[in-house]
């Protein structure tokens, strides 16, 4: 796998803060990205390992602590150690020449992401993406936001409808509103103006396509704009081609009863003619 192609993966809860996304500070987003990023190595390491193999793995992790002259602080095991300089080589992450690596430390970070509460909807950013909050390029609304629509798009491979209400409530680390409640998502959340303002400043950086056709529904898609939106333009005349034979359908139905209706009603008054006609009629009995 080259490295351009690599994409640091975590759960949505990893973004819960407790707070309300503006009120987080730089420096409590910078410590939670670090925590994020200590989750990823031990998740991406043991995740991959098995398919790499263990003398594999423990060969690069030898080769990448030698060329970066680190070593390892920490009481850990060789192989607890191999599985995160294996995923630092694999996920382009380099540490300054010579640097004592807290191996514990990062595996600690890695139980405070697993221990946070929230969902365990998955997150996946790419490289580029992820080292954004790192370099201070993007703000903590903005990459808790486009994470939460990453996650709602993960396992869509054409396009998802999401509300404001459900953007938020991933962005403060649950997997629905149900999940966070709406008491507490309203305690917390921003207003829908501001994030309307942010998913459309992200979607200006072509980080994933965003439209609406009734200017009440939303759809996010990983797929180019001109593709979004024909996909919905096809997806509504195929609803209105529905209706308009269902209400045939309808119609038909309806028709035959009132048809059959009107046919029974006018058997029974062809009967009551047809009964009063004979009795009217002269008898003729008797008669030469």
């Amino acid at each position: 796998m080259a490295k351009e192609d690599v994409y640091f993966q975590f759960p949505i809860r990893a973004l819960n803060m407790g707070k309300n996304i503006d009120e987080v500070t730089e420096d409590e987003a910078l410590i939670r990205w670090h925590q994020i990023l200590d989750y990823c190595l031990v998740d991406f390491g043991t995740k991959n390992s098995v398919k790499a193999g263990s003398d594999h793995v423990a060969q690069v992790a030898s080769d990448y602590i030698e060329n970066n002259g680190l070593s390892c602080l920490g009481n850990r095991s060789e192989i607890e150690e191999s599985l995160v300089f294996f995923a630092a080589d694999r996920l382009g992450i380099t540490w300054s020449k010579g640097v004592a690596v807290n191996v514990s430390h990062i595996y600690k970070n890695h139980g405070i992401i697993n221990q946070q509460t929230g969902g365990n909807m998955q997150v996946r950013l790419r490289t580029d993406i992820f080292w954004d909050l790192r370099r201070g390029s993007i703000s903590w609304r903005d990459w808790s936001i486009l994470s939460a629509i990453y996650a709602m798009l993960g396992g869509h491979p054409s396009k998802v409808q999401i509300c404001y209400s459900q953007i938020n409530a991933l962005a403060l680390g649950f997997d629905s509103v149900k999940s966070i409640g709406k008491q507490r998502l309203s305690q917390l959340r921003i207003s829908d103006r501001k994030t309307q303002i942010t998913t459309d400043k992200l979607k200006r950086r072509l980080l994933f396509s965003k439209a609406s056709i009734n200017y009440r529904h939303l759809w996010y898609s990983h797929k180019p704009q001109e593709e979004l939106e024909k996909m919905l333009i096809d997806s509504e005349v195929h609803k209105q081609k529905r209706r308009i034979d269902d209400t045939a359908a309808e119609a038909t139905a309806r028709g035959r009863a009132e048809v059959l209706r009107q046919l029974e009603a006018y058997k029974r008054e062809s009967a009551k003619a047809e009964l009063a006609r004979l009795k009217n009629k002269p008898s003729q009995v008797g008669k030469a």
